[in-house]
């Protein structure tokens, strides 16, 4: 009698892959681990052992591709791509909301707009920013509200250790603040994608996100929600592997 390899692996397989999303939903990180299951021989005669060979590989922290500097800027460890969306811009009255511009600079002296408009204009699964860097890229990022015409809040930005601007990686805790209008969420309600049940936060492991405020630190409109953008990098080793 001999028993077909293939279909044991097809069960095993089952149980593994339960086993990974159950795993990765217990320690809420989105990504599974992957790698490689190698079986000789295919078929073998009922009591004879076959060879299993595996090979895992766990997802790269975003820590071991960049630092997060004092002033909350990013410097590129080795050669990586980046890539930067905007998920929101709640810069608001407590009736209205205003224009929101957000800029980023990787590398050099030019800053590049990422975003101009309100809470509607925005594009989760647009990236104004998609490039690979060389390693000691310096990344930062900047933004800005309007007030009325052509009037506008100072820059918050990470060229300095600013508490209006706060990076956050994976399992890092969610800011316990309170929208400042009625027509706002608080910030957690805000951030629910990127939250679990407990507060923290969610993020893939190359991920890094900014929560940006336009308002005098500690004011009663100080809630953290009036530009968010998320930055994933991915190093070019592992592009080319896919």
């Amino acid at each position: 009698m001999f028993t077909n390899i293939h279909t044991k692996l097809s069960l095993l397989g089952l149980f593994v892959s339960g086993l990974a999303l159950f795993q990765a939903s217990a320690d809420t990180d989105p990504f599974n681990p992957v790698g490689s299951l190698t079986v000789t021989p295919g078929t073998v005669q009922a009591g004879i052992h076959t060879n299993l060979d595996w090979n895992i590989q766990y997802p790269t922290l975003v820590t071991d591709i960049v630092e997060i500097d004092d002033d909350d800027s990013i410097t590129t460890k080795t050669e990586t791509r980046v890539q930067l969306r905007v998920v929101g811009a709640s810069w608001s009255t407590a009736t209205t909301f205003f224009n929101v511009q957000g800029f980023a600079r990787i590398g050099g002296t030019f800053w590049r707009q990422v975003f101009f408009g309100r809470e509607n204009d925005i594009n989760p699964f647009h990236y104004p920013i998609d490039q690979v860097v060389a390693p000691g890229t310096r990344i930062d990022v900047a933004a800005r509200g309007n007030l009325g015409g052509n009037s506008w809040t100072s820059w918050r930005w990470t060229l300095s250790d600013d508490p209006n601007v706060v990076a956050l990686v994976n399992g890092d805790p969610a800011p316990t603040v309170t929208a400042a209008h009625s027509i706002q969420n608080d910030v957690e309600t805000y951030l629910t994608q990127f939250l679990s049940d407990d507060g923290t936060i969610i993020l893939g492991p190359r991920d890094v996100i900014y929560l940006f405020d336009f308002n005098t630190f500690g004011s009663v409109g100080y809630d953290l929600q009036d530009f968010v953008c998320v930055l994933t990098f991915t190093e070019t080793e592992a592009i080319a592997q896919n």
